[in-house]
């Protein structure tokens, strides 16, 4: 959030003026927790989401393109989709454990029904991404 409290005004009085006794406390966020405050309210936020540690990833994702554009064709934009799949197959709980050959058995007919004819040219990329998405939420946990 990129106001200031001085800015955020709810019925007539500044944010700054509002917190005060048990808000004040409220608005300190505990050392493990990471806290939002919205209308002098804390609300706790989930200490990861899908599309931080995705983000987190990105750099990789971009790296590994760079490093295999020799067999590609087109910026790494054009690729996100094909990365961001076998990211979301890797932080499925259904996947996180399972061998490959297993997830591309189930994974292979939902992106051909989607993408026909692409999956064999795809499918470096996607067991990239579902690899490294395995391994960061290992790290993470």
């Amino acid at each position: 959030m990129n106001d200031r409290p001085e800015d955020l005004v709810s019925a007539g009085a500044p944010l700054s003026r509002r917190l005060s006794g048990a808000h004040e406390a409220a608005a300190q966020p505990p050392a493990a927790h990471k806290l939002i405050v919205i209308d002098a309210q804390a609300v706790p936020l989930a200490p990861r989401t899908a599309a931080a540690d995705y983000a987190a990833l990105d750099a990789d994702f971009r790296s590994h393109h760079a490093t295999n554009a020799t067999r590609r064709r087109g910026p790494y934009e054009h690729y996100r989709l094909i990365y961001r799949y076998g990211y979301d197959l890797g932080t499925d709980p259904r996947y996180r454990t399972a061998a490959w050959a297993d997830v591309e058995r189930e994974a292979r007919p939902r992106w051909e029904e989607r993408n026909p004819g692409t999956w064999a040219p795809f499918q470096e990329t996607i067991w990239y991404a579902w690899d490294q998405a395995r391994q960061f939420a290992e790290a993470v946990r």
